[in-house]
């Protein structure tokens, strides 16, 4: 998709969100089923397909019988086991540099996915202008923090991917907090290279295996 050549108007923000939020659809468990209060709601699920593509990958695996093994599709993992039999894959995060492949830290995972969402490679400029491609479903603009990207390692691929997107739009303050409360594991790095900044949760720390 191309580039937008302008911002939306007020008016045309105000338009999309009345179509836009989770309140607008009715989720039942037993028998499954999803309904729509209003007809022009859509559903998007961009945020967690990647995950939950990599999560039907290491099903599939499972089910041939592998016992080690990194499933990665797109930056969404998930790794089974330990890669040798006794230490954890050993997975690099990116620092949030546009144009550079450079290790901001390693942690070790096994049993585990992991997802890193950021606007450093996805974004789109106007007037010279950078937004990020996320947006902040409460206001219905790009998220205006400093957080160039978060880390999340959780139970699955898709947990990950879809709580990434959601600490991103937080942002560190609330994110971190979010993330204390709920016991997630989740690293934020903000600012502009080459001063970039850390801070991640309590159940992030036991995946740390090499400082930045």
């Amino acid at each position: 998709a191309s580039e937008p050549s302008r911002l939306p108007t007020a008016d045309e923000l105000a338009a999309a969100r009345e179509k836009t939020g989770l309140g607008l659809v009715e989720v039942r468990d037993e028998p499954p089923a999803l309904r729509k209060r209003a007809a022009n709601v859509t559903l998007d699920l961009a945020g967690l397909a990647q995950g939950y593509t990599v999560d039907l990958m290491a099903q599939r695996l499972d089910e041939l019988g592998a016992k080690r093994y990194l499933a990665e599709l797109g930056g969404e993992l998930y790794a089974k086991g330990n890669k040798t039999g006794r230490s954890p894959w050993r997975i690099g995060v990116e620092k949030p540099k546009a144009g550079a492949r450079e290790i901001e830290r390693v942690v070790g995972l096994a049993d585990a996915g992991m997802t890193t969402s950021g606007d450093y490679r996805d974004y789109f400029e106007i007037d010279g202008r950078r937004f990020s491609h996320t947006i902040d479903p409460r206001t219905g603009r790009p998220v205006a923090h400093d957080v160039r990207a978060v880390t999340v390692i959780a139970k699955d691929a898709t947990l990950a991917d879809a709580m990434a997107t959601a600490l991103l739009v937080m942002g560190e303050k609330a994110g971190l907090r979010y993330a204390d409360e709920h016991d997630l594991a989740a690293l934020f790095v903000s600012g502009d290279a080459p001063a970039y900044t850390e801070t991640y949760s309590k159940a992030f720390e036991p995946y740390i295996e090499e400082s930045k």
